[in-house]
């Protein structure tokens, strides 16, 4: 039995149209003791907005009409605590970021992806005092 970090987010939605990258996050992210959902691209990730999301993890380029550009700004709006990490395997400008967001490039380290989860989690927990 493992202890899960408390500083680690409770749900972690990981949208990624790749299918095996999809699948490598899921599991790396699973083995560290994180509850996640997965979805295959911005339409399919939608479906999840009202279900108590703490990370949206989104590649940039998801096939079909919702960037993840997009898919942050409107989990966003509903959620203004939720956490964005964003991942894209082609370099480019990173001005549509909404803020307090972290970036990774493909190829990126799960351990860094699991640093950066538990990094906006306690950035973005309401102080309990």
């Amino acid at each position: 039995m493992s202890v899960v970090d408390e500083r680690l987010p409770r749900v972690i939605l990981v949208v990624e149209d790749d299918v095996i990258l999809r699948f490598d996050i899921v599991e790396a992210l699973q083995t560290a003791g994180l509850s996640v959902i997965d979805a295959n691209g911005g339409e399919a990730a939608l479906d999840h907005l009202h279900t108590g999301v703490d990370i949206l993890f989104t590649d940039i380029d998801l096939s079909g009409p919702i960037s993840g550009w997009m898919l942050a700004q409107e989990f966003r709006s509903k959620n203004p605590a939720i956490g964005v990490i964003y991942t894209s395997g082609v370099e480019r400008p990173q001005n549509n970021r909404v803020q307090g967001s972290l970036f990774f490039g493909k190829p990126y380290n799960h351990a860094e992806i699991i640093d950066g989860c538990a990094a906006l989690s306690v950035e973005r927990r309401p102080d309990v005092s």
